[in-house]
């Protein structure tokens, strides 16, 4: 922990020395008809007067999860955080989040432009090293796990775990193989992966469909046969764990199967 703070002050020092970047304002030549905007630029310059510099959060969680870090961090070079919500109602003529946009230009003048990216980032890492034990739910890590012989990291689809059941597969005789096109024939597996790379089946369903016939849930008398084959192919194999940031991270995950 002490190491991965050093290297994060190290980085805080680097954009520290940045140097300001002196541009014109956007919001100098605001149309008078926009009110919303000219209002709330006009509080921006009244608490900047005040020696007020504001960050203003928009992300939502998870990409917003480490506010207190990022509080921390930008208290450090007289930057105040506020969590904010960005409107998505639009209004003929007005401009949104000016407040917020007006401070973040200040910001940009004064540290140059991608410092507070910068500083999310480490806050981000801040954030996850202090909270290795949490689980992160399917879509939510950086880089998904990656089962031997995965050609390209994907969240749902291991080309390395389809080809090694193939490879163990047999149908039976008595199998309905579903047509070309838009039919269904795979089996969803819900699988924890810790972060040394041991899984964990927890459920599975399968799903077959014909869009010909728009017959459903068939094959019934394989679901067991195949769960035989596959629940061993996953919690036997030793997996590369989900990372998020550089951090080996347990995980919740949607992994599909494809089957005839």
């Amino acid at each position: 922990m002490k190491a991965i703070q050093s290297l994060l002050f190290l980085s805080l020092l680097i954009a520290a020395c940045r140097h300001p970047v002196e541009k014109r304002s956007r919001f100098e030549n605001l149309a008078a008809s926009d009110s919303i905007c000219i209002r709330e630029v006009a509080q921006a310059k009244k608490d900047l007067a005040k020696g007020k510099l504001v960050f203003c959060d928009y992300r939502l969680y998870p990409y917003g999860r480490a506010e207190v870090e990022m509080a921390a961090l930008l208290e450090k070079f007289n930057v105040l955080y506020k969590k904010a919500y960005a409107s998505d109602v639009i209004v003929e003529g007005h401009t949104n989040n000016c407040y917020g946009d007006f401070m973040q230009e200040q910001i940009d003048f004064k540290y140059g432009d991608g410092f507070t990216d910068s500083l999310q980032n480490i806050a981000d890492s801040l954030f996850i090293s202090k909270h290795l034990d949490e689980v992160y739910s399917y879509g939510t890590y950086d880089v998904p796990p990656v089962f031997p012989g995965d050609i390209k990291p994907d969240e749902r689809s291991h080309e390395g775990l389809q080809a090694a059941f193939d490879t163990k597969v047999v149908y039976p005789t008595t199998y309905k193989y579903n047509p070309e096109g838009n039919s269904l024939s795979l089996v969803q597996i819900y699988v924890d992966i810790d972060e040394t790379g041991k899984a964990k089946v927890k459920n599975y369903d399968f799903v077959y469909w014909n869009s010909i016939t728009k017959e459903e849930r068939f094959n019934k008398d394989v679901y067991k046969r195949f769960a035989a084959i596959f629940v061993p192919l996953i919690e036997n194999t030793k997996w590369i764990p989900a990372k998020t940031k550089s951090f080996s991270v347990k995980s919740e995950n949607e992994i599909a199967i494809s089957l005839k």
